[in-house]
């Protein structure tokens, strides 16, 4: 018996996962864009963190315009731009340490070359970066990356584990990353 269109209806939810993830997307079914690729829109946008039993499939993440981002004043105390930052910080709900994500404003990129050329050049600010928002160091790194020309959007990923949430013993983490593409 074919069920058609109703067939994803009647998968579990892990072999539903690995359709998608084959690239044999079910009929009907409409996968979001990755926040860090979708052009900046009006303030934050959160994506949950994506479990199947205790199995993590993506991580909570958070995105903002670059504008919405404290950043230095002209002439201020570094020690009060730190502290503007953690009270931003912990008003919007960020980890402490996170990895973080730029990506330019589509409407600076040059189109008339071809895709492959100007996604290149950008890939290497899009990878993320680790950031302790109690380290100086991370901080003005950070702090550079929001300033490079074109920047537009940054996304904010948990890290997992927590360091600080590791309590005595071996604990091993593995991380599985599939770049999963639509073929035209």
């Amino acid at each position: 018996m074919h069920t058609g269109a109703a067939a994803r209806e009647f998968l579990p939810p892990f072999s539903l996962l690995l359709t998608v993830l084959s690239g044999e997307v079910p009929p009907l079914t409409v996968l979001p864009p990755h926040p860090s690729r979708t052009a900046p829109r009006d303030g934050r946008r959160d994506w949950p963190r994506l479990v199947a039993g205790s199995l993590v499939i993506g991580r909570a993440q958070v995105r903002f315009p670059v504008g919405e981002v404290p950043l230095p004043g002209q002439g201020e105390e570094e020690s009060r731009f730190l502290l503007r930052l953690a009270e931003w910080r912990r008003a919007e709900g960020i980890p402490r340490r996170c990895f973080f994500r730029t990506r330019p404003d589509p409407d600076t990129m040059d189109e008339t070359k071809s895709p492959a050329s100007w996604t290149q050049a950008q890939e290497k600010w899009h990878k993320p970066m680790y950031l302790d928002f109690d380290s100086l160091l991370l901080v003005r790194g950070f702090v550079a990356a929001l300033r490079r020309p074109g920047t537009a959007l940054v996304t904010f990923e948990e890290a997992l584990p927590d360091p600080s949430a590791v309590e005595g013993g071996d604990h091993h983490v593995a991380e599985l990353v599939l770049d999963v593409t639509a073929a035209p």
